[in-house]
C-alpha cells in the first residue's frame, strides 16, 4: 500500500510539473504609436500605427503578433518601419502588415514578416522604399505582398 502512496505522489508531481511547462505565455496588447518615434522591445499584440512622422523599431528577439493584422498603418504621412524581430499572423484569411490609405516612407525588413493565412504585406497606400534586408524574410501562404487598390504604390 505505502509502494502505491508513493507512485501515486510521482505521478501528480509529474502532471504538475508537464502542466506547467505546456502553459501558454500570452503577449500584452500593443501600445498604439502615432506622431513619434518608439523602439518596441517586449512581445505584444497588435501593434496600430498612425499620424505624421511615426517612426517604429521592433527590436531583435521580439514578436508583434494578431489573429487579424499584427501590425497596421492607419492614415500615416512619412512613416518608417524597421523590424528587427517577428511581426506574424497565424489565422486563416489574416495578414501580417496592413497598409490601408497610409503613406510609408521607408519599411525596413531585417527580421521576418509572415502570415500563414493570407498575405505578408497587405498594401493599399504608398510605400516609398521597402528593404528586405539579407537575412530578412517576408512569406506567406498566399502572397508575400499584395497591392490591394489601384493607387497603391511601392517606390523602390
Amino acid at each position: 500500500m505505502e509502494d502505491i502512496k508513493k507512485y501515486f505522489s510521482y505521478v501528480i508531481i509529474f502532471l504538475s510539473l508537464n502542466f506547467l511547462s505546456i502553459t501558454q505565455v500570452l503577449s500584452a496588447e500593443c501600445t498604439d504609436v502615432s506622431g513619434t518615434t518608439v523602439s518596441i522591445s517586449a512581445d505584444c499584440t497588435d501593434l496600430e500605427i498612425s499620424g505624421s512622422n511615426t517612426h517604429v523599431t521592433i527590436e531583435d528577439r521580439v514578436t508583434i503578433d494578431n489573429t487579424s493584422y499584427a501590425v497596421t498603418f492607419d492614415n500615416t504621412t512619412n512613416a518608417t518601419l524597421t523590424n528587427n524581430g517577428t511581426i506574424e499572423t497565424t489565422a486563416s484569411g489574416a495578414n501580417a502588415i496592413g497598409v490601408g490609405g497610409s503613406d510609408i516612407s521607408t519599411l525596413t525588413n531585417n527580421g521576418t514578416i509572415t502570415a500563414d493565412g493570407n498575405t505578408a504585406i497587405r498594401q493599399g497606400g504608398t510605400i516609398g522604399t521597402l528593404n528586405n534586408e539579407e537575412d530578412g524574410i517576408i512569406q506567406a501562404d498566399s502572397s508575400a505582398i499584395t497591392n490591394r487598390t489601384a493607387t497603391g504604390e511601392i517606390g523602390t
